[in-house]
């Protein structure tokens, strides 16, 4: 029997764990006996390099930074670049995204993240996949970041979605926002692919890949992707009142700004699903370290930030999560279960039904 092709465009190029993970999970989900998936190695310029570890590909007034961050880098790159190689099992780098990269594809899904996101890309025409004919478009979970669209967005929508035989996004905000630009086109609300695993799939996972046991004792992960002086607060308060150590981890090794915490800097993928799961508390700013504290049943304090706030209240309402800027109390739901899990499954069938079919 003939397999299914299918290309997925998504962000594995970058070093963080909430891109990668969700490429993993988009990818597994799609493979069975009859379909064969692939994530594209594309590598947008002026976006990849941002993840390399060598200071010549970042900008003059940050590359004595980035020069003096090597050395504690280096073992957790290497984590990154081993699931990027031998998990995700992506194959040579290609830089521009054409018909000829794409020919062998019967059908091509872009996403998870925020693959629609101009305050990230300068160049979105390949995640629109712009240009492009030989193959079915979709897209799964694309998220623009932002419930704000700009005109370079808009016009991309407008110019592109229409040739999409589905369109799903991660935020159910972006389905009216999309409506509002091309009211043709009809936009469906799906989970994040990292919900489309449960948890139990999830530690089959790391520790299949011998993950050994980081800590010993209960302990507050904190999990920042920005300094957040506010958030590092809220950390201390909570260590305070439990009297538990608080880890703290960053996909790139930037150091947090607070001596007490106790940061580790050889967290791949897979310490960072065995953190998260053994975690008594997280706190982040992260989306991806927020669903993954939801999928093992944690107790998170997330940041209020506007821009992520927004985001996680949006996520947590989804999942009918009661929820604020706070502690949040994931103890006792199974979002793995849920009726808005399994309504994305269904869609993500039909969508392999779809690349069956052909163009």
């Amino acid at each position: 029997m003939e397999m299914d092709r299918i290309g997925i465009l998504t962000f594995q190029f970058a070093h963080n764990y909430g891109a990668l993970l969700q490429a993993y999970a988009l990818k597994r989900s799609l493979t069975d006996e009859s379909t064969s998936v692939e994530i594209i190695n594309y590598m947008p310029i002026g976006l990849w390099e941002n993840y390399s570890i060598n200071p010549i590909y970042a900008f003059k007034k940050r590359q004595l930074k980035k020069l003096l961050s090597t050395p504690r880098r280096i073992k957790q790159a290497r984590l990154f670049s081993h699931f990027q190689k031998h998990v995700l099992q992506i194959g040579e780098p290609i830089y521009r995204l054409n018909e000829d990269a794409v020919k062998t594809y019967d059908g091509l899904i872009v996403g998870s993240d925020q693959v629609w996101s101009d305050s990230i890309l300068s160049d979105m025409s390949p995640y629109f996949f712009e240009g492009i004919e030989s193959a079915v478009k979709l897209s799964y979970a694309a998220s623009f970041g932002t419930d704000e669209l700009s005109e370079v967005i808009a016009n991309k929508i407008r110019s592109n979605l229409n040739h999409f035989r589905i369109i799903t996004v991660r935020e159910k905000a972006s389905v009216a926002l999309i409506k509002a630009i091309s009211p043709d086109l009809q936009a469906l609300h799906v989970c994040d692919p990292v919900f489309l695993l449960s948890a139990e799939t999830w530690r089959s996972v790391y520790q299949q890949h011998g993950t050994n046991n980081l800590l010993s004792d209960d302990y507050i992960l904190y999990v920042d992707l920005r300094n957040d002086p506010a958030l590092i607060q809220e950390a201390k308060k909570l260590r305070d009142k439990t009297g538990m150590k608080v880890i703290c981890i960053h996909p790139t090794c930037w150091r947090i700004s607070e001596d007490s915490f106790t940061q580790l800097y050889n967290v791949g993928p897979f310490e960072y699903l065995r953190l998260i799961d053994q975690a008594q508390y997280v706190v982040t700013n992260s989306f991806h370290a927020v669903s993954f504290s939801m999928i093992f049943k944690k107790k998170i304090v997330h940041s209020a930030d506007r821009k992520l706030g927004a985001r996680v209240e949006d996520l947590l309402h989804t999942f009918s999560v009661e929820g604020k800027a706070g502690c949040i109390d994931c103890c006792n739901i199974d979002v793995s279960n849920s009726e808005f899990v399994e309504q994305s499954w269904n869609i993500l069938k039909q969508m392999k039904e779809i690349i069956k079919g052909g163009v």
